[in-house]
């Protein structure tokens, strides 16, 4: 009972600091992007593409109701290449002239439907196989959303330091993490513990290869766009390194409970155990954890990378031009410290355990 409320206190308590960050930054859009439904779709071919006429009824906000006609065209090899069909659900962008005529254009497809029951199927899977465990960790897991949606981009966004954002975020996330799976134990203070370090360790390697590998953070299209269309202007070396602390909690968090949660049962079935052979115990069990999960960790990072390294294939460039762009360099150093950080987490953790257990 006691851990519960501690949850809900801290949750209650982390909204309200939310808020007030979220609070100072506009980020609601200024656009006439609205939600509408196709009522009646023409297909056709013109000049040899294939090209859609829709009837849409606007379903939100004040122009409810009203009936647009809009057109969009089929291209194969784009984010165009699907077609609408009656009932599609769609945002649209709405044109009003001088004389308060309305016309439209498609802005986007409204996935929010197929999001939401895949996030539901997730939740019932959690739920009925983690039982009382998979509601702690659903509940981590939206806190864990809250904290870098609600609290870290605002913060972000209304000009502050990425660093100190990310630190703070991170060592929320973790504590309040563990508190929800394992109440206010010891275990909760090893996992704890060991996940700060192998998480601080990531950090400062990345940080240091950062600057002597000279990564200036806007490799990526996203900055870019940033930059060049919204004439952003943050510290984007920082927004990398945040990226990289935040990338590598989860396999952390988990390198370290698993840990954490083996010394603490030994301690338990073998009170006469040495602080000495509860070390090695965790460092054996450690090694086969780390063996999987770095090569998870390194596995995450290049499927998110797939279509770069099929484009660089294609043109057939050289191991050292790959290498050396900034590009793939900030692939290759975001996991590699992760995994450093991982690795690094099974002595942290098992000495922690073996002090706090003794």
């Amino acid at each position: 009972m006691k851990k519960w409320m501690g949850i809900f206190v801290v949750l209650a308590v982390l909204i309200l600091i939310g808020e007030s960050v979220y609070g100072d930054v506009d980020l609601v859009s200024k656009s006439n992007t609205v939600k509408a439904r196709v009522i009646e779709v023409e297909n056709t071919v013109e000049a040899g593409a294939e090209k859609q006429y829709l009837t849409a009824r606007v379903t939100a906000g004040p122009y409810r109701g009203q009936e647009v006609v809009l057109q969009r065209y089929i291209t194969k090899y784009s984010s165009n290449d699907f077609r609408l069909m009656k009932d599609s659900e769609i945002y649209i962008s709405l044109h009003i002239d001088d004389n308060q005529r309305v016309s439209a254009s498609l802005a986007y497809v409204s996935r929010e439907r197929s999001i939401t029951l895949l996030a539901l199927c997730f939740f019932i899977v959690l739920l009925l196989f983690g039982m009382l465990k998979g509601v702690s960790s659903a509940i981590s897991l939206l806190f864990t959303a809250f904290m870098i949606i609600k609290v870290y981009i605002p913060w972000v966004v209304a000009g502050k330091d990425p660093v100190s954002g990310v630190i703070l975020v991170a060592v929320i996330i973790i504590v309040v993490s563990f508190i929800m799976i394992s109440g206010f134990t010891k275990k909760t203070l090893v996992a704890v513990a060991g996940t700060t370090a192998g998480t601080l360790a990531a950090g400062i390697m990345a940080a240091y290869f950062s600057k002597i590998g000279y990564i200036t953070g806007v490799g990526s299209e996203d900055t870019r766009f940033l930059i060049t269309e919204l004439g952003v202007q943050i510290n984007f070396k920082g927004l990398l390194f945040s990226g990289i602390v935040l990338g590598a909690i989860g396999a952390v968090m988990d390198v370290s409970m698993s840990i954490s949660s083996l010394l603490h049962e030994i301690r338990e079935r073998h009170r006469k155990i040495s602080s000495g052979d509860l070390v090695i115990s965790g460092l054996r069990v450690g090694r086969d954890i780390m063996a999987t999960m770095v090569n998870t960790l390194i596995l995450a990072y290049v499927g998110t990378s797939l279509s770069m390294f099929v484009l660089f294939s294609f043109m057939e460039t050289n191991t050292a031009n790959i290498i050396n762009s900034e590009m793939i360099a900030t692939e290759i150093i975001r996991s590699l410290c992760g995994s450093i950080g991982l690795i690094l987490t099974v002595p942290f953790t098992s000495l922690m355990g073996a002090f706090v257990y003794k």
